[in-house]
């Protein structure tokens, strides 16, 4: 991705440094004469929840629809629509909820002895990862990329929502075109030009703009998640449940006043 400018795989640096996989990585011997056989890319995640307007843009510009059991590779641009939501399960077992109007790229992602690496670059909209092999040791790369700021991240769990101001299925409308970011377990590093600094668990932040600082704010319910769902939940649960008892309960009151 360093090689890359602006993100772009088709667009490479002069002068840039690229590091080449073994042949073995995507060639195996054919069976007649040795004869290598290109295997293609390999997945790095796979669809297991997909809902509304979800497609991907290859590196080559092909657009592939999302649907569950849809695989995703390096260089696969996601974008998902006003309703729409995809979870990835990726291979190191991490977990990605992309929500609604987002655009998220996956610049790198790989398992290798020593150099594993999971790098994406969330250029607009909402995510919340739950973090899996890669980034639980000092060793491996793990950067989450925004036009604002870069989240390092050493095992945890966080939503991060940024350039979008249309709420998610019921989430606030923040009309903000900053970034916000917050811890719900271990603890997360945010580069920004003009600082650097740690959240840790419980802990929200509001960034308004690449030259502005990280500002500390409450991590209320309805900027990352739906607002008060549980409650509509329960009052709409209690008063089903008052409707289905009440007549029963009138039933036994008429036998016994001898009704």
């Amino acid at each position: 991705p360093h090689a890359f400018i602006g993100a772009d795989a088709t667009r490479i640096q002069a002068g840039a440094r690229l590091e080449l996989p073994p042949l073995s990585a995507r060639f195996n011997p054919g069976a007649s004469g040795g004869t290598m056989v290109y295997k293609g890319p390999k997945a790095v995640g796979q669809v297991v929840k997909s809902r509304g307007k979800t497609f991907v843009l290859s590196k080559r510009k092909n657009k592939r629809n999302l649907d569950i059991g849809s695989e995703v590779y390096v260089g696969d641009r996601i974008y998902t629509g006003v309703k729409g939501f995809v979870r990835l399960s990726m291979i190191d077992d991490a977990k990605i909820d992309i929500r609604c109007n987002s655009e998220m790229l996956i610049e790198d992602y790989q398992l290798l002895k020593g150099a594993n690496r999971s790098v994406l670059h969330l250029i607009k909209g909402s995510v919340n990862k739950i973090t899996g092999s890669i980034g639980k040791v000092a060793e491996d790369i793990y950067e989450m990329h925004t036009p604002l700021a870069t989240v390092g991240v050493r095992g945890t769990e966080y939503a991060i929502r940024v350039l979008q101001s249309y709420g998610c299925d019921g989430s606030f409308d923040v009309n903000s075109k900053g970034m916000f970011v917050k811890v719900n377990k271990g603890r997360i590093n945010i580069q920004s030009k003009q600082q650097q600094q740690e959240l840790q668990k419980g802990q929200a932040a509001h960034l308004a703009s690449a030259d502005d600082k990280l500002k500390r704010i409450e991590a209320q319910d309805g900027v990352f998640s739906a607002a008060g769902s549980e409650k509509k939940s329960y009052f709409f649960g209690s008063m089903a449940w008052l409707l289905l008892v009440m007549p029963l309960l009138l039933l036994l009151r008429r036998r016994r006043n001898g009704i």
